[in-house]
């Protein structure tokens, strides 16, 4: 009975044994590889990552081995030497095996060049008065590469340098090119930056009520005189100013404009003019003033508008004129042509600028201190081979107009059409050569005429020298 007893204690004792060494087996696999000695080398050993680009800072990829399923730790299971790196290139990290590890095994990641960044440092908006401008490009780029400029714009040149030099005349963007040389630790990098040259504007200093300047004589009532600054030397690089007012303060409904040269019949800059059109005693209008170019690229431009100035008009024309008259031989100057009076008339002396560009409008009367006279007579060579702004393409002669000059036209080259309202011209009245070369570039020129003169008027023409085929229209 003992016996049996006995027997069956030692069969639970191996029982329990073996379902004690199965369990070890689960828990720890590598248990056998412990008791053995694993080489480092045939364990499994992956990086998070294997290329970095250069960013001036320790790169390091994180390290995983695993023996079989089981996860390895570092400190205990092995050593890690070179896990990080700085400079570009390839570079080694070696594990070494620690306690049930031996041996030792090397992998690899590589830091490469970096993209480049070129920043431009300089300002990208220039105010000019389209005068010569020079400009030294300051840029930056990581690593302190050397850098080259270039430019396809033309009115400008720049060097391999940075130094931008605008030509007189030019208005509008200018592309830049900029290009990197690779360095040892960035790649050759390239950027297009563009620069805009803008026009200057001016500011309105003051309006006043009272009557109007000679350059542009009241048509009504009441007037304005708007005062802007011109002080500064290279305004005279520009074409003109622009002015524009209205009742409404925000310029978005009824709004009048009208455009100044830059240079008055005697050469100076212009600094004032009167306003009497659209005016309305009693009532606040709203002023701005900007200046135009037209550029090198034949494009025109405009300055930003100046500060809203406002202001009520209480003046009257009249009342500011009442009782004077101009005296014999007195000229005026409206709308860019010079008249003088004689015996309550005007004739048409010569031509300061361009009013509207390509046009020469002689008109039915001109305003002189509140009054209108006629316009009778043009001048000799008043218009002759007229130059500035632009080609003459259009000529329109006034109602009242009884009698031009000799050669008061010639050598407008490339008019193409000619207004004559006037009923009043003979071939006695028209001088020799008062049409002489006109439109002598274009293929002909049309004549607009009453209906009654229009043969005569085109006999007229011939006989003054107007050559080429005349279209009645």
């Amino acid at each position: 009975m003992n016996y049996k007893k006995e027997q069956a204690h030692n069969s639970l004792c191996l029982l329990l044994l073996g379902l004690l060494a199965a369990a070890l087996l689960i828990l720890v696999p590598s248990f056998q590889a412990r008791a053995s000695g694993t080489d480092i080398s045939d364990c499994k050993i992956t990086l998070s990552q294997k290329t970095f680009s250069y960013t001036g800072g320790k790169c390091a990829p994180e390290i995983t081995v695993k023996a079989g399923t089981q996860l390895l730790k570092e400190g205990t299971d092995y050593t890690v030497y070179g896990a990080s790196a700085v400079s570009v290139g390839k570079h080694e990290i070696i594990l070494v095996g620690k306690g049930a590890y031996t041996g030792e095994a090397s992998v690899f990641f590589q830091i490469k060049r970096a993209r480049n960044k070129i920043t431009l440092l300089s300002e990208r908006a220039y105010e000019t008065y389209s005068n010569p401008v020079t400009v030294y490009l300051r840029c930056s780029a990581l690593g302190n590469p050397s850098l080259r400029y270039s430019t396809s714009t033309k009115g400008v040149s720049l060097t391999k340098d940075g130094v931008l030099k605008i030509k007189d005349g030019f208005l509008g963007t200018v592309k830049i090119k900029i290009r990197s040389a690779g360095t040892d630790t960035y790649e050759p990098a390239s950027a297009v930056f563009s620069l805009k040259f803008r026009l200057k504007g001016t500011s309105i200093t003051e309006i006043r009520n009272e009557g109007a300047i000679p350059d542009i004589l009241p048509e009504n009532d009441h007037t304005a005189k708007v005062i802007w600054n011109s002080d500064d030397f290279n305004i005279q690089n520009i074409d003109g100013f622009q002015i524009r007012y209205s009742r409404d303060r925000k310029f978005q409904s009824k709004v009048y404009q009208t455009k100044i040269p830059m240079l008055n019949a005697f050469g100076t800059i212009v600094n004032a003019c009167s306003l009497s059109s659209h005016l309305t005693k009693g009532k606040t209008t709203y002023f701005q003033i900007r200046t135009y170019k037209t550029a090198l690229d034949g494009k025109k431009y405009y300055s930003e508008w100046s500060d809203t100035v406002s202001h009520k008009v209480d003046s009257s024309a009249k009342s500011f004129y009442k009782g004077k008259e101009p005296k014999n031989r007195d000229t005026f100057d409206v709308n860019g042509i010079r008249y003088s009076y004689r015996n309550k008339e005007l004739t048409a002396d010569k031509l300061l600028y361009q009013h509207k560009s390509g046009q020469i409008v002689i008109p039915d009367t001109v305003a002189v201190y509140g009054k209108k006279y006629p316009v009778t007579a043009i001048k000799a060579k008043a218009f002759r081979n007229v130059t500035g702004q632009g080609s003459i393409t259009s000529i329109t002669i006034g109602k009242n107009v009884k009698k031009i000059g000799q050669e008061a036209f010639a050598a407008n080259y490339f008019v193409k059409r000619i207004t004559i309202k006037s009923t009043k011209l003979t071939s006695k009245t028209v001088g020799k050569k008062a049409f002489a070369n006109t439109g002598r570039y274009s293929g002909s020129v049309k004549l607009s005429a009453p209906k009654s003169k229009r043969a005569g008027y085109r006999k007229i023409l011939k006989n003054t020298g107007l050559t080429k085929k005349i279209i009645i229209v």
